[in-house]
Formats: structure tokens, C-alpha cells, sequence
């Protein structure tokens, strides 16, 4: 790779990211995409990945962390409901400024290394798959469709300064991987109580009891993490533990 990558140098945002605020917990608790981009790192640590070598491990988990800091700004100053004033759920959000997030998300992600940029890249373009797949409005679709090919464009230059570029296969298992950590993230993020979806074939399945959370997916060992966000009813922070566990343990 053209440079070292180490996650003891990622910035740990979710620390101070009460005023960061987005993905809605529940109608009155609301959690930044940075906070879910973060959870959605530890995730991939620590989830058992076999089918790929060690040293890809480091930037999926970067990538991982950054995929969503494009909301940053967004977040900063945020689109408001107008009677109550809450920030938007980032399920509302029209397509153009969904297309400057994940713009500005694959553009830090590349200041950290062109291999987590491209993923980041890719995963932005599985993102508005999802979005375009779901839209009749044909506006929207020109505009998503345009996004996309300008990234295929970013893509092609980020390959040519990677320097030992992983093989199509492991590009292909590297993004399934993002993928499937950003979906256990935002489901948590989302309080959902029980989901099962299927991701590139793999059938994943989560729970949610209180403070307890499960996944079909095998664990490394089970995680504690502190979620946190804003309660908009105190107008202050708001923390959670959560446990995560592997059905099976």
C-alpha cells in the first residue's frame, strides 16, 4: 500500500458528537451518523472474517469508520422539521444532498488511503442502488444514476494509486463486509427490535432486548459498547450500554 494506515490514529468523534445528530433512536433520542459509522468499525473488528488475509482487516475497519463523516457538515447544521424543529431523520433526505454526503464521505476517506476511499466509494454506490431502486420519481433517477457514474470515474483513478491492490475477489468480500457492518450498525442505531434481511447471499439476523443485543454472525468474543446521542426532550446527552452477542454464544 502506498501508506501505513493505523486505527490508533482515528479520532474518536462519537466521544463529543452530541450536536452531531441524525439517525433517530426513537422519537425522542437521536444518534449521529458518526457514532453509527464508529459502531459500525468495532463491528468489523470484530466479527470472525475467514475469507480474507489479516492485513485487509485494518482498512475495512477504516473504512468502516469513515464511510458516513460526509454528514458531518450536514449534521452540524441540519434540516428541521418545521412544528417541531428536530433535525430530519437521514431517511427524509432528498437525493442531491444524499449525493454531496456520500461525495464529501469518499473524499475522507481517500485523505486516509486510495484503497478506503475506493471502498468507500463502492459502498456509496451500493447506498444509492438501494435508494434508486426504491424511487419512481425519474428526476431522482437521472441525478442518482449521473452520481454514480461520475464515482465509477473516481474509482478507476483511486485503483491506479493503490499499490498492492487486493484481488477482485477480495475487493468484492471487503465491500460485502462494510456493507454488512453498516446494516448491523444502523439497526442498532435504529433500536430495532428483531430484523432479518440477506446481504450478497449471507442471511443475517439481529435482536434487540433492552440492553442486549444478538446477530446470526460469529463473534471474536461478545462486545460492550456505550451508544451514544442526544435526547431532544432534555436537550442534552444520552448513553446506552449495549452488549452484543453471537446467537450461538
Amino acid at each position: 500500500m502506498t501508506q501505513k494506515m493505523s486505527l490508533s490514529k482515528i479520532p474518536d468523534f462519537h466521544k463529543n458528537s452530541y450536536t452531531l445528530t441524525m439517525i433517530y433512536y426513537n422519537s425522542q433520542t437521536i444518534i449521529s451518523q458518526l457514532t453509527h459509522a464508529h459502531l459500525s468499525r468495532v463491528i468489523a473488528e470484530s466479527l470472525i472474517i475467514t475469507d480474507l488475509s489479516t492485513n485487509l482487516i485494518l482498512p475495512l475497519a477504516i473504512a468502516c469508520h469513515y464511510h458516513d463523516h460526509g454528514w458531518k457538515t450536514w449534521e452540524e447544521n441540519p434540516s428541521t422539521h418545521p412544528h417541531t424543529q428536530h433535525p430530519l431523520d437521514f431517511q427524509e433526505i432528498d437525493p442531491t444532498t444524499h449525493i454531496k454526503i456520500w461525495t464529501q464521505s469518499r473524499e475522507i476517506a481517500t485523505t486516509q488511503h486510495p484503497l478506503v476511499g475506493y471502498l468507500v466509494s463502492k459502498h456509496t454506490i451500493y447506498l444509492s442502488n438501494l435508494r434508486l431502486n426504491n424511487t419512481t420519481d425519474k428526476t431522482d433517477s437521472t441525478t442518482l444514476t449521473k452520481f454514480q457514474k461520475n464515482e465509477i470515474q473516481h474509482q478507476e483513478s483511486l485503483r491506479s494509486k493503490i499499490t498492492r491492490l487486493p484481488s477482485q475477489t477480495e475487493l468484492k468480500k471487503l465491500q460485502h463486509y462494510l456493507a454488512i457492518s453498516d446494516y448491523i450498525s444502523l439497526m442498532i442505531c435504529l433500536n430495532t427490535n428483531h430484523h432479518e434481511t440477506i446481504i450478497n447471499n449471507t442471511p443475517i439476523k439481529i435482536h434487540q432486548n433492552n440492553h442486549k443485543v444478538t446477530i446470526s454472525l460469529p463473534l471474536k468474543a461478545p462486545l460492550s459498547y456505550l451508544l451514544r446521542g442526544t435526547s431532544l426532550k432534555n436537550k442534552g446527552p444520552w448513553t446506552k450500554q449495549i452488549n452484543i452477542e453471537c446467537l450461538t454464544e
